[in-house]
């Protein structure tokens, strides 16, 4: 019994030794090179509304492990990639968001968006979620298209809880254009970040052993929820607001630059009389640290009362799973793996409730 425990512990360590000293040139030559790289060209600025997507564009993107394409019709709004060629000016529904609708990580015919459209096939749909979009955005953007000649009926609004990090530390309006705040380049960091250094290190210099983990059934032994999944500070302002995640600001302040720009929003819609519906919806550390009626839903429902034709509460269909199956499997089961964003099931989720719930008057 010694012997074989000898042989294990040896063989265990000339392999960890042969990945530290090659492990690095192995995972290039044969398994990084393997995975296509990113292609950015469908990312471009816009001098109006900060960012947008390339129109005509189909682009390979990675998202943490994941790979999928982001196509982009002739208007430059996400479809799936077989329905490039559209160039419709008139929708009777778009949708605006931000990374959580674009959506990020997935292929768009998995998206709630996709499905919700697909359901409602006699509905002219349209995408115009982008990641990091916020209501300063969504406002000129909005604006912007209507002076070019689009034509909305609807406009189904998802709001996510960073926003009001991004339209209190990232983007100003100024003369309905949207401009970089000098806080911009940290504007996106999660404040609460744990460091793991000794994970970090492990993970830099032992790459095939972390292949063999990643890869086997070790993962889902060894694949907690990260500490900063579950408290982002981007989202944690629902439960534990700190003016030092916003610069400084206090929570009305952040609130009323927010509000203003809403305000904004409805406005212009009302003026041209297009529907606005907003729906909200959780972020993991919300299941985990919140309630279903929290900061985020009681304002954009208040807000709602007087300014929408419809609000929509969407951590109610995700506290439903958490109280059944507790925290740690409804992360799993509806959440990309180490991310916050939805996974298919996620969205699958969120569409089978829009398509029983949500429904538009084509007239």
């Amino acid at each position: 019994m010694k012997s074989f425990l000898k042989i294990i512990l040896l063989t265990l360590t000339v392999f960890l030794v042969t990945d530290f000293i090659l492990g690095n040139l192995i995972y290039k030559k044969l398994i990084k090179k393997r995975v296509k790289q990113t292609d950015t060209s469908f990312a471009l600025r816009d001098k109006v509304f900060d960012h947008k997507f390339k129109p005509s564009s189909k682009s390979f993107v990675n998202w943490g492990e994941r790979s999928y394409f982001i196509c982009t019709d002739l208007n430059g709004f996400r479809v799936a990639c077989d329905a490039r060629t559209g160039s419709k000016k008139k929708f009777d529904i778009v949708f605006l968001g931000d990374s959580f609708t674009e959506p990020v990580g997935i292929e768009y015919k998995n998206s709630f968006v996709f499905l919700f459209s697909k359901k409602n096939s006699d509905l002219n749909v349209a995408n115009l979620a982008i990641s990091s979009y916020s209501p300063s955005i969504y406002y000129s953007k909005i604006n912007f298209l209507l002076n070019k000649g689009y034509k909305f009926k609807n406009v189904a609004l998802f709001l996510d809880q960073s926003d009001i990090v991004d339209d209190a530390l990232c983007y100003e309006l100024k003369k309905n254009i949207v401009k970089r705040k000098r806080t911009y380049a940290k504007c996106f960091e999660n404040k609460n970040r744990v460091e793991k250094p000794l994970e970090n290190f492990f993970s830099d210099n032992f790459k095939m052993t972390n292949e063999l983990i990643k890869n086997t059934s070790l993962k889902n032994k060894l694949n907690k929820i990260p500490e900063n999944v579950i408290n982002n500070s981007r989202a944690s302002w629902t439960y534990d607001y700190d003016e030092s995640n916003f610069n400084g600001l206090d929570y009305e302040q952040s609130l009323n630059i927010i509000l203003d720009n809403m305000y904004r929003l409805s406005s212009l819609l009302k003026k041209n009389k297009i529907n606005l519906h907003i729906f909200v919806y959780p972020w993991p550390g919300t299941l985990a640290n919140d309630k279903r009626v929290n900061k985020h839903s009681e304002i954009w429902e208040s807000f709602c009362k007087s300014n929408c034709k419809s609000f929509f509460n969407l951590n109610n269909i995700f506290f439903e799973k958490n109280d059944k199956i507790g925290f740690e499997n409804t992360y799993k089961n509806y959440y990309i793996t180490n991310d916050v964003h939805f996974n298919e099931e996620g969205h699958s989720l969120i569409a089978d409730f829009m398509i029983e719930n949500f429904k538009i008057n084509k007239n």
